[in-house]
């Protein structure tokens, strides 16, 4: 399937767009902090883009969309998802399946509270639902001194490479650590004070009470997340009933893992969108 790059300009900035467009059911990926799109390359090349629209979008502040104006405003949570949700009718989206990995699955979340009805489902990946203060926050990870890096606002390039570890482990390549480089230093302090602050709906009572299909794919081993966590909520609608523990994964099984995630995330997208109306054409708790 090909696929095709091109920029929204918003008010406060540009976004930019991988998609390979088509009249399948839309299926939206959300990257995390300090990276790109370009993480998303094998589900972009995958037989997924056979049944989806895939669209993979560029955080503000990330890759290859722009720096975004006055960061106070724009580079926390809730305004950060609604860049994201003001996107919708713009690609011609009325409703659609997100897969957010890490900061992408924080803003899938903020979604399903703020913007229910653009949602048909959603999938997180190295991403804990958060409950409300920094006591909180802090259960929901390992302590893991390269966590502190995605909170500074320059890194050097020896940070950068602990960090991409940290995220990709063995598959940490020069163009990811190049992305954590490129990242607009202004967001990262922004959006980790945002979290830790509960700016936005208190995610963990959102994934508790939300009606929305729920799938939660993680890392067994990842170093950030704590699976326990995660294990320990008690979901409103989770698919399969459970949180899929991937052995090997880290935190970020897409890559370390893209046949195994990619058949969870077709599942879950042609489950999660049977009964949907489709777009406008644009052209467990257990161990598994």
């Amino acid at each position: 399937m090909s696929r095709s790059r091109y920029k929204l300009e918003t008010a406060y900035g540009a976004i930019a767009v991988c998609d390979t467009g088509g009249s399948g059911q839309p299926l939206i990926m959300l990257h995390g902090s300090s990276a790109s799109s370009d993480v998303f390359e094998q589900q972009m090349a995958s037989p997924l883009a056979d049944h989806f629209r895939l669209v993979a979008i560029d955080l503000p502040g990330h890759g290859r969309s722009g720096n975004f104006l006055h960061p106070d405003l724009t580079y926390i949570l809730p305004n950060l998802t609604q860049t994201i949700a003001g996107l919708f009718p713009r690609l011609g989206i009325e409703r659609a399946v997100v897969m957010g990995w890490s900061l992408g699955g924080h803003i899938a979340i903020e979604m399903m509270a703020k913007h229910p009805s653009h949602l048909a489902g959603v999938m997180v990946t190295g991403t804990p639902p958060l409950d409300t203060g920094p006591l909180a926050t802090l259960r929901a990870f390992h302590f893991n001194p390269a966590i502190l890096l995605v909170s500074r606002p320059e890194l050097s390039p020896r940070d950068a490479t602990r960090l991409a570890h940290m995220y990709y482990g063995d598959m940490a390549t020069p163009a990811l650590i190049e992305a954590i480089r490129r990242t607009d230093p202004h967001i990262r302090p922004r959006i980790t004070r945002s979290l830790l602050r509960g700016d936005g709906a208190n995610q963990r009572q959102v994934v508790e009470t939300s009606p929305i299909p729920f799938a939660v794919v993680q890392g067994a081993d990842d170093p950030a997340i704590r699976a326990g966590y995660l294990l320990g909520l008690n979901y409103a609608n989770l698919w399969d009933g459970r949180v899929h523990l991937l052995d090997n994964g880290g935190h970020a099984p897409f890559m370390r893992l893209p046949n195994t995630f990619n058949a969870l995330l077709h599942r879950f997208a042609t489950e999660a969108g049977i009964g949907r109306p489709l777009p406008l054409d644009r052209s467990a708790a257990r161990r598994a």
